[in-house]
């Protein structure tokens, strides 16, 4: 009996999480399928609200999108000494001022974490995250995704950040 509910309990649950997570992993389409369309990529793979990474350590979104479309550049929102998510672009930042400047739209995916970076919990990151700077567009590099990849996301967010950066880049 205790087997039974065990397997009733725990190994089902646990099976039906990892089928769903090859489904959605095979559900994610490339970017050669649209013809080179960024936007087009975006919202087909993310969609409004995207749970493809629940409790998935940010490492794997990069690993997603490194081989075709990488992030070349993010900025970080940080409330009352906590930073709770990431605005990712697959732009430079001079890429992102060019769109503006040519009247195209910039498209972002936010990672919403799982967990905030506190600068109380964990001073040392959020201070290394600090000094790179937050409200501020910053290039893609390797020291930040040293720092940022153990962290998980919660759920990703494909959004329109046009008007967002205009302001910030003061357009």
């Amino acid at each position: 009996m205790k087997k039974l509910l065990f397997i009733i309990l725990f190994l089902i649950p646990t099976l039906y999480s990892m089928i769903e997570a090859q489904d959605l992993k095979k559900s994610f389409v490339p970017l050669s399928k649209f013809n080179k369309d960024t936007v087009a990529y975006i919202k087909a793979n993310y969609g409004d609200v995207c749970y493809r990474y629940p409790n998935q350590k940010i490492e794997l979104f990069f690993e997603d999108t490194d081989g075709e479309l990488p992030v070349k550049s993010f900025y970080m929102v940080s409330d009352y000494s906590e930073l709770s998510y990431l605005v990712l672009f697959f732009y430079t930042p001079e890429e992102i001022k060019q769109r503006l400047v040519n009247g195209l739209e910039v498209y972002s995916i936010t990672c919403v974490l799982k967990d905030v970076i506190s600068s109380k919990e964990n001073s040392l990151v959020y201070n290394k995250l600090f000094r790179i700077g937050f409200e501020k567009l910053c290039k893609m590099d390797t020291s930040f995704r040293e720092i940022i990849n153990k962290f998980a996301i919660e759920f990703v967010v494909y959004e329109n950040r046009t008007q967002t950066m205009k302001k910030m880049l003061k357009l």
